[in-house]
């Protein structure tokens, strides 16, 4: 972090303290294990503590995400999801009121927002001091997760449904701001990337995802029963997930809204069974996890004053099968990322760097075995 960054950062906190009323109040600079650097920006998580009334102690527990600095399309991803917590979350807040705890979907709190250019910030509320934490158990989620993981991917898609409902107005005006911000250069070339390692009997599937990427990407949004606003990027690493004393998880809260748009919620739940789960899981069982959607979204519903048949069970399945190629398209690109295939210098930060070639060699087998094991399971479930 930039001396001019860790300025910025005082003067954020500044205002937070003010707004809660804290004086004489210093900042302590935590750690998850390092300061965290994602794809849009960097991370700090930090205790803001001080007195309320100039006696009692009051603390919070925060995490500030400053936007990256001098690069205008990634600033668009972080703006993005700036107005995601202003405005969404921020309406989902007020319709989850009256709800039970257990049935509410889990947001946290947001203190401090900035869109101006090259000040952008977000200050949230620390989830991790509430138990949450990231999943450390591997590349992949197990049933377990999956199925908390599944519930509260339900609960926000039935949000969405409410707000509609609600306020029309408000829910036609974020309709218009979360339209798809475009990368589709990237995810040509690692189809292309794709071609020259899968086995040639998988060449036929990416030359047809190529040929028709532009109309497929577009078909989540425009060739579905419904549209709600997605997460856009929800995979196992933008979930945190609580624990019991028996280390089950019992609760999840979804994290990181840069790439929230319109689709249907298919187009979620497809990326995150593809994104997060293993083969093995997903052919014994996707079909119940379907089932434990659709059931958490339709008690949802029920509990915000809606029948379910606003979105049928036949409609999620038509959604599926629609939305699915577009999934495999981007899940690609997730999985060249994510493994450090991807060379430096680009829009999107590596996630890895690998220095050797034994490592390249390693990571290249698992991305095929990952992206052949999606193709065959599309294909046994009649999605292409």
């Amino acid at each position: 972090m930039t001396s001019d960054s860790k300025e910025y950062l005082n003067s954020i906190l500044a205002e937070v303290a003010n707004d809660q009323h804290i004086e004489e109040w210093i900042m302590t600079q935590k750690s998850f294990v390092s300061v965290a650097d994602n794809f849009f920006g960097v991370v700090v998580p930090v205790a803001l503590t001080g007195k309320v009334d100039h006696s009692r102690d009051a603390e919070l527990d925060l995490v500030v995400k400053l936007g990256p600095e001098a690069n205008e399309a990634v600033n668009k991803f972080f703006n993005r999801e700036c107005f995601v917590y202003s405005t969404v979350l921020r309406n989902y807040e007020s319709l989850q009121t009256n709800f039970s705890e257990t049935s509410k979907f889990v947001i946290p709190k947001h203190y401090f927002i900035c869109t101006e250019p090259g000040r952008e910030a977000i200050v949230l509320e620390n989830m991790c001091c509430k138990g949450y934490q990231p999943h450390c158990g591997g590349p992949f989620l197990d049933y377990e997760h999956m199925d908390i993981a599944m519930k509260s991917l339900a609960k926000f898609h039935a949000l969405s449904f409410m707000m509609r409902r609600t306020d029309n107005a408000l829910y036609k005006n974020i309709a218009e701001k979360c339209v798809s911000i475009s990368y589709t250069g990237i995810l040509l070339d690692n189809l292309e990337n794709a071609k020259k390692l899968l086995d040639d009997r998988y060449t036929p599937v990416i030359q047809y995802l190529e040929d028709n990427c532009l109309r497929l990407l577009k078909a989540p949004y425009q060739d579905v029963k419904e549209l709600v606003i997605c997460h856009g990027d929800l995979w196992k690493d933008n979930i945190l997930f609580k624990y019991n004393n028996q280390n089950q998880p019992v609760s999840a809260c979804l994290i990181d809204y840069q790439t929230s748009r319109m689709r249907s919620p298919a187009y979620d739940i497809i990326y995150l069974l593809i994104t997060s789960s293993t083969q093995d899981l997903r052919r014994i069982h996707y079909q119940q996890l379907l089932d434990i959607f659709y059931d958490t979204f339709q008690k949802m519903l029920e509990e915000g004053g809606l029948s379910a048949q606003v979105y049928s069970r036949e409609d999620l399945e038509y959604d599926l099968k629609v939305s699915a190629a577009s999934c495999l398209i981007v899940t690609n690109t997730v999985m060249w990322i994510s493994l450090g295939l991807q060379e430096e210098g680009g829009i999107v930060k590596p996630k890895k760097v690998l220095t050797s070639e034994r490592e390249k060699e390693e990571a290249k087998e698992k991305f095929k075995g990952i992206v052949q094991g999606i193709i065959d399971d599309f294909k046994r479930l009649g999605y292409l």
